[in-house]
């Protein structure tokens, strides 16, 4: 499949009063378990990424969007919990690439029948529900990233991971570099 509309930004929010990694590792536990009816192309959590669902597969997120849409869940308890810099950087990194891959705009969009990114709260299927994911997300922080405005010292990483953006000169090019960001922990 190549013809994406757009990418969905969404996040977790369980609500339950867990840490990041114990509301990634819960949501990623979650979407593989049999008969559940929710999922996403990947889980961001603090400092890994879990791919869920392949592209060329349809991911369960936005009812009737499922289908011509790509989409992220961002690790967050609750709306109360801040979303750190390493989940914008690789939640970045990974829209990115998918706007390369399928030519979809590297822009902010409020209605899903156009082509861009969308915040999962800016959906009809949402507003109309009262949802608020991924609120308070920082949209220009994100879409500076996605668009390389910001450069990647403004995050603070380990000195491997460091070294692997220099490497890779901010450009993540294969899934498995994305499923296996624990060999380059924070």
């Amino acid at each position: 499949r190549t013809d994406y509309r757009n990418i969905f930004i969404h996040s977790t929010r369980s609500g339950q009063n867990w840490t990041l990694e114990e509301e990634y590792r819960a949501t990623v536990n979650y979407f593989l378990a049999a008969g559940t009816q929710a999922s996403s192309q990947f889980v961001v959590g603090p400092s890994s990424a879990t791919r869920i669902v392949l592209d060329e597969d349809t991911s369960w997120h936005a009812t009737y969007n499922n289908d011509n849409s790509l989409s992220i869940e961002i690790a967050q308890p609750t709306i109360n919990h801040p979303f750190l810099d390493n989940q914008y950087f690789i939640t970045a990194e990974i829209v990115k690439n998918w706007c390369n891959k399928y030519s979809i705009p590297k822009i902010r969009i409020f209605d899903e029948n156009q082509r861009g990114i969308i915040g999962h709260n800016d959906s009809q299927q949402v507003k109309a529900a009262g949802k608020s994911d991924p609120i308070p997300l920082n949209w220009s922080k994100l879409m500076n990233l996605i668009n390389e405005v910001v450069p990647p010292t403004d995050f603070i990483v380990g000195e491997g991971f460091k070294n692997l953006i220099v490497q890779h000169k901010l450009t993540l090019l294969t899934d498995e570099v994305y499923t296996n960001w624990g060999s380059y922990a924070l």
